[in-house]
């Protein structure tokens, strides 16, 4: 199971001096954000900003997120997987593992990025929930991909952009509907992320069962 996990953030386009470029280039966002902000220039107002940057980062690990499953699908990785000694649903929680953990560092880096902005500028700390909202949006976006991927489809542009439109629209009609009624925004937004969760957790394992029962077919993963 280690060496799968291990395996997935191989075929990753990570390397140190990306992770270093990112990092700068996320300190440099932070900066522009305060020039451009209410304190500064006044362009954007600090929930924007806050925005923004979430939507970077979730821009990020879609492209890392999307590479390696392409990698996968190119080589027919899956197939070459249940060849060797381990178990077919190992391939999978290897799979979701990953994910999970990438979503982790995304939800701390985000955190961290718009925590650092809101320090600087004395901004609202209601904007961090901007992090959850984002982290949400990602366990959503890519449980489904994760899931029709072990299913054998394979548009992946399809499925994410299908995602994103089933969790866009629910959540802004929930939120209207929600905020009407005089609920917390903090019970709002929590109660969504566990709810994700689950439906993360759920696709996580409709996926493994479903590999243990069948296998991956060659025709599948071609």
């Amino acid at each position: 199971m280690k060496a799968l996990l291990y395996r997935e953030f191989r075929i990753m386009p990570v390397t140190a001096k990306g992770i270093i470029a990112y990092m700068i280039f996320c300190l440099a966002v932070v900066a522009s954000g305060v020039i451009a902000g209410p304190k500064g220039l006044g362009l954007f107002n600090s929930e924007s900003i806050s925005l923004y940057l979430s939507i970077i980062n979730f821009t990020f690990l879609n492209g890392l997120v999307t590479n390696n499953l392409e990698q996968d699908s190119k080589y027919r990785q899956q197939i070459y997987l249940q060849t060797l000694p381990v178990r077919k649903q190992q391939i999978v929680h290897a799979k979701f593992s990953s994910i999970l953990l990438l979503g982790i560092a995304f939800f701390a880096t985000n955190a961290l990025m718009i925590s650092a902005y809101i320090l600087i500028t004395d901004g609202m700390w209601t904007d961090i929930m901007k992090s959850l909202v984002m982290a949400a949006l990602y366990m959503f976006v890519f449980g489904i991909m994760l899931f029709a991927f072990f299913s054998g489809f394979r548009r992946l542009n399809v499925i994410f952009y299908t995602a994103l439109a089933f969790f866009v629209g629910p959540a802004l009609l929930a939120g209207f509907f929600l905020a009407g009624s005089g609920t917390s925004l903090h019970l709002i937004l929590t109660s969504g992320f566990f709810f994700v969760i689950c439906i993360y957790l759920l696709c996580w394992l409709t996926a493994a069962v479903k590999m243990r029962k069948s296998g991956f077919s060659a025709k599948k993963f071609s």
